[in-house]
């Protein structure tokens, strides 16, 4: 459970990190990738931040609330796959240059560690109920 908490919180910084760099300067964080930008990436830039401070908040909650890591491990683990995999697609379509794996390889590690801390928890919740039943009393 310590795991899944420290995860979460990791997870949550780094996406107020990116909130931060795309709501004071989208152009230098978009740059970044090789991307040239102009004022329409900066408007979307600017408005995927506010995505990104929901996932934070979601994340910062999340390791308060242990009791329910299995389903929010899923959700977020989903969240940081599917970022993965449009810096895959857009790097496969040549939109992104070789800068892309840092930032690809970093949201797939926080996706498969929330994803296995969540297993983990759930495995040890159910074998800490089944270590609670008496011997004889599920006959």
């Amino acid at each position: 459970m310590k795991t899944f908490r420290l995860i979460c919180i990791v997870s949550g910084l780094a996406q107020a990190a990116l909130f931060y760099a795309l709501i004071t300067d989208p152009e230098a964080m978009i740059g970044s990738f090789g991307v040239s930008t102009n004022e329409a990436v900066a408007f979307v830039g600017r408005r995927a931040a506010v995505l990104f401070l929901g996932l934070s908040v979601i994340s910062f909650y999340s390791a308060a609330a242990a009791k329910t890591a299995f389903p929010t491990a899923i959700v977020l683990s989903i969240s940081w796959f599917a970022i993965a995999a449009t810096g895959i697609f857009e790097y496969q379509r040549g939109y992104v240059g070789n800068a892309a794996f840092p930032a690809i390889g970093t949201e797939i590690l926080l996706g498969t560690l929330l994803l296995g801390s969540g297993i983990m928890s759930k495995l040890s919740r159910k074998s800490h109920k089944r270590d609670l039943i008496p011997e004889g009393a599920d006959s």
